[in-house]
């Protein structure tokens, strides 16, 4: 009998439509798999050079890179990544959960903050400045302050365009 984590996922019954830029507040994630099944849903689609991303391509990619450790990086900030073969344009979803969730990170404390990332394998540099910059805010008191009481995902957009614009960048 197969592990109900290993059967053949199906997406969530709700659609989630984001403009750009792409954040979500008060997501209600009350688990790591509704958490990742969330962003997967999120970030499904194609991209401006026309690759597509399906939600069970997504969802596979962040359930392998979890299995490897954690990305909760502590502070309450989780960077949930997958990486691909196709050549698409790095893309990300920032989510502030309604809830904390205990997404196992190193220094204990739950997680309420999220960038989910889907990133291509040609794309390593790039990727690495987006990481920096999301572990910047992490580690930052005042810029995870401004993170989780920011109510208006435009004002929050404009905040990150000026002081993260690698990660900025992968919300649009």
């Amino acid at each position: 009998m197969a592990h109900p984590q290993h059967q053949n996922p199906q997406p969530p019954s709700t659609h989630i439509e984001l403009t750009p830029p792409r954040i979500a507040i008060g997501v209600a994630a009350t688990s790591q798999k509704r958490l990742l099944q969330w962003l997967s849903e999120a970030l499904a689609g194609t991209d401006a050079n026309g690759e597509h991303l399906s939600w069970d391509e997504l969802l596979k990619g962040f359930v392998d890179r979890e299995r490897l450790g954690s990305t909760a990086i502590g502070g309450g900030f989780a960077i949930p990544h997958a990486r691909f073969s196709k050549p698409i344009e790095p893309r990300g979803v920032l989510a502030i959960l309604q809830q904390p969730i205990d997404l196992h990170a190193h220094d204990g404390q739950l997680t309420t903050a999220v960038l989910g990332l889907a990133v291509s394998d040609d794309k390593s540099e790039e990727h690495l400045h987006i990481l920096e910059e999301a572990a910047a805010i992490a580690s930052d008191p005042t810029a995870m302050h401004i993170l989780l009481t920011t109510r208006n995902k435009e004002v929050l957009f404009q905040w990150l365009q000026k002081k993260f614009p690698n990660l900025a960048k992968t919300l649009q």
